[in-house]
């Protein structure tokens, strides 16, 4: 009892005259193949991603999903010329809201609040999209000029805090 067990183990920081190995307990051998097996798990877990793009931005094979989440067609393009997978007009921000916020009526940060509330009856729309940026890119398609200030960008961070189980 309470004697340790000792393995020769090829870690680093063995000297020369045993190629590079060196005596250590059994346990501290478990820990670092637990600790080895913790981060090859964590590395291999798919990072839940969503990104914006304009709608006129050519598509790329990074892409993944493609979400076009404008209500109204953009301008200048054809539907038949889109490149996208799904049309989610019901997540786009109402008509009266998306007029106020571009008559400068709203500023960002009440657009943001308002378009969010509008959002939260919303959650079981989003629900679908959530699922798809967990198996892969989704990336959500917007026509607006301003690419740090846009709809889409609220978009993303409010899927992105969706929890999928209630």
């Amino acid at each position: 009892m309470g004697s340790k067990i000792l393995v020769s183990a090829c870690l680093p920081g063995g000297d020369a005259r045993n190629n590079g190995s060196k005596k250590v307990s059994l346990q501290h051998v478990l820990a670092r193949w637990r600790h080895v097996h913790q981060h090859k798990q964590v590395m291999e877990k798919k990072p839940e991603m969503i990104q914006c793009k304009r709608v006129y931005d050519a598509p790329s094979g990074q892409d993944g999903y493609r979400v076009l989440v404008d209500r109204l067609c953009p301008r200048g393009v054809k539907k038949t010329d889109l490149n996208y997978d799904e049309w989610c007009k019901d997540l786009a921000p109402s008509s009266e809201l998306r007029k106020a916020f571009h008559a400068d009526v709203l500023d960002f940060a009440a657009f943001r609040e308002a378009y969010l509330a509008e959002l939260a009856d919303k959650r079981e729309t989003g629900l679908p999209l959530k699922a798809k940026s967990k198996s892969g890119v989704l990336t959500l398609l917007y026509a607006a000029k301003d690419t740090r200030q846009n709809h889409a960008l609220v978009l993303a961070q409010w899927l992105e805090s969706l929890s999928i189980s209630k």
